[in-house]
């Protein structure tokens, strides 16, 4: 896949960083170079670097395509408008960045659910002089036994 990517400062900046703390780096010069000076296969960062890190962790491997869905699940927790995250993403069609690549986070369902409850209801009664705010842990999951209820 080719094409421009949209680059932050922040990353741009440790990029340079990076190339000038390479002893001979030209222009052309690879910034993360194998000890060769070739480029590094992506299946071989996965095997060496990815998975590994992923069983110390005690989490699922991973794959390459899991960072794509991180990056529009993480664009949509930002509030960013769904077609910055399509352009970004290169898909042709929203639909495809909305329903496939952008996923719920579960600690922001709870947020909302809390956010809805505190406009919705007032646990205290409407004559209270206090109100209850939520706490940051609060919020419990249930499970519907009917799979078809949504």
């Amino acid at each position: 896949m080719h094409g421009r990517v949209p680059l932050s400062s922040t990353v741009l900046k440790l990029l340079l960083d990076r190339k000038a703390s390479l002893k001979s780096a030209v222009d052309e010069d690879l910034v993360f170079p194998s000890r060769n000076g070739s480029a590094f296969r992506p299946d071989n960062i996965l095997k060496r670097i990815i998975h590994p890190a992923c069983d110390r962790l005690k989490i699922p491997r991973v794959g390459w395509h899991a960072f794509r869905h991180t990056h529009a699940t993480q664009l949509s927790e930002l509030g960013e408008n769904s077609k910055t995250a399509q352009a970004i993403l290169g898909h042709s069609d929203l639909a495809t960045t909305m329903q496939t690549y952008t996923h719920a986070v579960p600690d922001t369902m709870v947020r909302a659910e809390e956010r809805l409850a505190q406009l919705l209801l007032d646990l205290n009664g409407p004559k209270s002089q206090t109100t209850v705010a939520p706490k940051k842990d609060e919020g419990v999951w249930i499970h519907l036994s009917d799979p078809t209820h949504g």
